[in-house]
């Protein structure tokens, strides 16, 4: 079965599935960020910390 491009369904599909691909890829960002963050605060800590 063949969906037009024109038709409403396949706006609402490419819609949501954008919206997906959006969501997935800021969740990916956020989990980078936060590897990172925690890497810089565990060499902050470690290296140059007052608690060494």
């Amino acid at each position: 079965m063949a969906v037009m491009d024109n038709s409403p369904v396949f706006h609402t599909l490419a819609k949501i599935y954008e919206r997906s691909n959006e969501e997935q890829e800021r969740d990916a960002f956020m989990e980078r960020l936060e590897q990172r963050f925690s890497e810089m605060r565990h060499k902050f800590i470690f290296r140059d910390g007052p608690w060494c």
